[in-house]
């Protein structure tokens, strides 16, 4: 019933309590003298409303919010976010008597460790039945108060949303505030299912796509990362590209959803969704894909790399300032030309270039059930100024989500069709009956060949780049390594985010894995950084669905 009787019981009790403290007692006992009657109904009716009511208050249960679970590989559910009785300590200044003032005092004192000035000022006020001391007690001190057995001091209890992982997808989950008068979810799946979760005569218990040991495995890595690079920031996503479901989805800086008070606001945002950031190399797999599908380029198709580009006053120039000769356009993704990344994009030409990187998903939202999801920027590319579809070809002067860019490059891993992600994979009401969240498909992309060819090359970037590669297996990826721009314009010198997109096994991939880490000390590239942490997530998921080797 989630406590459906009780909050009947407890709205009699209120009922019942104001009742007797408005009305007079002609039912309690009969005889009573007119003047004590007065006494009680009228010139007491305030002192016996005002317990009542704070009586009500100290003891009133908020109404139970639907369980949110993780799933895990063998459908076994985790709980995520409960409903959980947690104790208060509070004092009722006016119950206590005044040859009982001082035990009070003592115990304040003494118990909770107050000074004898706050312990006696409680008692100033002198109507209040309800005063909170303490919100979160330790059992110790709970059994002390209540072995005390002092007039006025006591203790509570208060439902309350607890989330018995901590941290573990916080900026999934978001927290619950106001447990008190309007529970309300705020951020994450808390507040976009507000009305499933938090429905007063029917809240329903949702179970995440997130894979508990994904997300523990992916957290981890991520710390490991973050001690070891002092990156200001950074994000893991694991997507299933065949249906769109996200199996892992962490940040960091994020915080503790108990005790989220304690954190700045800024942390509650998930930045998977809501930051943007220009993606670097990452993104000359798509100026690949849709230059191949487009039929302007084939794998094979050449060029002359001179390892400069000038283009409106403006020097396009290889990350590393190499000239590298005669290559395929595959090799311009081994290598991460971005020369020959702009040759590719004026070989497909603006219309075709920005009519792809929409299809791609870039630009919009990409209507994940989650709040506050940002849609990219591609503005530069609303004038059609050569030089920004130049930059553009190879992921600077835009700005995607980390989620954007997943879903981009899954599409490519899923045959060349686009999948709308998703948090939510079930629905359990109260009934017993239940709604199970299908996989939904937004668009073909780019054809099957296309994405066979597309994923052929990337897999053969691992092959080249070899810190990426898992023995016994074809593992598709690409890097990418972006400035990243100032407020006053242009970059900032020596900032960087390093980023990393891949799948496997290639040719019928269970997952896709996103690393992002924004300015890395020390290590301006993704081969340093996020690609070992690529390669170790990915040995790790390929043992935990007990994949077997693709590879001889």
């Amino acid at each position: 019933m989630r406590g459906v009787f009780m909050s009947r019981f407890i709205f009699h009790i209120k009922h019942y309590w104001r009742l007797y403290a408005a009305e007079s007692l002609f039912f309690i006992i009969g005889g009573v003298l007119m003047s004590h009657l007065y006494d009680v109904s009228i010139a007491k009716h305030d002192y016996y409303s005002v317990k009542a009511a704070s009586q009500y208050d100290a003891h009133q249960a908020a109404e139970p919010r639907g369980v949110i679970s993780f799933s895990s590989k063998t459908n076994y559910l985790i709980p995520a976010a409960v409903n959980k009785e947690i104790p208060y300590i509070y004092a009722a200044p006016a119950e206590v008597t005044v040859e009982h003032k001082k035990d009070f005092v003592d115990a304040v004192e003494t118990i909770l460790h107050r000074s004898s000035g706050e312990a006696t000022a409680l008692l100033d006020d002198s109507h209040s039945f309800f005063n909170i001391l303490e919100e979160s007690p330790s059992p110790e001190l709970v059994a002390q108060v209540q072995n005390a057995n002092v007039q006025g001091l006591h203790v509570g209890n208060r439902l309350m949303r607890y989330y018995p992982n901590n941290t573990l997808a916080a900026n999934v989950l978001g927290f619950v505030a106001d447990m008190y008068n309007n529970p309300h979810g705020q951020y994450g799946i808390e507040e976009e299912y507000q009305t499933t979760l938090g429905d007063k005569t029917n809240p329903a218990d949702l179970v995440l796509t997130i894979d508990y040991n994904i997300q523990q495995e992916g957290e981890s890595i991520l710390d490991q990362l973050m001690q070891t690079w002092k990156a200001d920031s950074g994000t893991v996503i694991v997507e299933e590209p065949s249906t769109g479901a996200i199996l892992a989805m962490a940040q960091r800086p994020s915080f503790n959803p108990n005790t989220y008070s304690n954190f700045p606001v800024k942390n509650f945002l998930n930045q998977n969704i809501s930051d943007v950031y220009e993606p670097g190399s990452v993104f000359k797999a798509i100026t690949f894909a849709s230059a191949l599908d487009a039929g302007k380029i084939t794998p094979e198709t050449t060029y002359v790399d001179t390892g400069a580009l000038t283009m409106s006053g403006y020097t396009i120039r290889n990350w590393d300032l190499k000239a590298y000769g005669m290559q395929t356009m595959v090799q311009v993704l081994q290598n991460s030309l971005n020369v020959g990344a702009a040759f590719i994009e004026r070989q497909l030409g603006p219309d075709l270039f920005l009519r792809y990187v929409k299809e791609f998903g870039f630009g919009t939202d990409t209507g994940i059930d989650l709040p506050g999801e940002a849609a990219g920027n591609l503005y530069n590319l609303k004038g059609f100024e050569p030089l920004y579809f130049a930059t553009a070809s190879f992921g600077q002067g835009i700005s995607v989500t980390p989620l954007q860019l997943i879903m981009g490059i899954s599409a490519l891993a899923n045959h060349g069709i686009l999948m709308k992600p998703y948090m939510v994979s079930s629905i359990l009401y109260n009934d017993g009956t239940s709604k199970e969240i299908a996989p939904q498909e937004v668009k073909r992309v780019v054809s099957e060949d296309t994405a066979k060819k597309s994923v052929d090359a990337l897999v053969s970037v691992v092959e080249h780049g070899i810190i990426g590669e898992v023995p016994g297996y074809r593992v598709a990826g690409k890097t990418g390594t972006a400035q990243i721009p100032s407020p006053k314009g242009g970059y900032e010198p020596n900032a960087y985010t390093d980023d990393y997109v891949g799948f496997a096994p290639a040719d019928h991939p269970r997952f896709v894995i996103l690393i992002k880490l924004v300015r890395p000390i020390g290590a301006p590239l993704s081969g340093a950084t996020v690609v070992p942490a690529f390669r170790d997530f990915t040995k790790f998921l390929l043992d935990y669905y007990n994949i077997p080797p693709d590879q001889h």
